[in-house]
């Protein structure tokens, strides 16, 4: 169990369907996949699938011992799910210019464990994906965004500034 085959399996018949997972110059499947699934678990809340990372960890575990360095797309999504991560969800209007401030400002910054939703008011299809997110709102016509871990969360701030500080991100660079 876990891992993902290179081919389809009502495609061609083959002698052997291929799971790799070593990494060159573009990632392999199988590393973008672990490294999707982690994000997406944390992002919505679904232990699938991070349940699905924990099989493929396994599963391939061996290969990235002996050789680390052919699996570097593999080990950063395996970095991830080992966290510790943090959830931002910014509650307001998606093309409103305080949430897309927001967005610019985080735009530039490395955040490797970060993960970021937007929870346009009244979007049922976001809610129903990440329901953790139905209590995060911001009042009519303002933005707020709360840093949450493990989907527990801070107060809300409602400035770049104020979400700049809260994820230790410098002012002075």
């Amino acid at each position: 169990q876990g891992g993902f085959f290179q081919t389809a399996s009502d495609g061609e018949a083959l002698i052997l369907r291929n799971r790799e997972v070593y990494d060159g110059a573009i990632p392999s499947g199988n590393s973008v996949m672990l490294w999707n699934l982690a994000r997406l678990g944390r992002l919505v809340g679904k232990p699938e699938y991070e349940d699905r990372v924990e099989s493929m960890s396994k599963l391939f575990s061996l290969a990235v011992q002996r050789t680390p360095q052919a699996h570097t797309q593999f080990l950063i999504g395996l970095d991830f799910y080992l966290g510790p991560t943090r959830e931002l969800v910014i509650s307001g209007a998606e093309q409103g210019e305080p949430t897309q401030a927001m967005l610019r400002a985080l735009a530039p910054e490395f955040l490797p464990r970060l993960v970021t939703l937007v929870r346009p008011p009244g979007d049922a299809a976001i809610l129903s994906l990440a329901p953790y997110a139905k209590a995060l709102v911001a009042p009519a016509g303002k933005t707020l965004a709360y840093l949450c871990e493990n989907h527990a969360c801070k107060e809300p701030v409602a400035t770049v500034q104020a979400l700049l500080d809260a994820l230790g991100i410098p002012q002075d660079r």
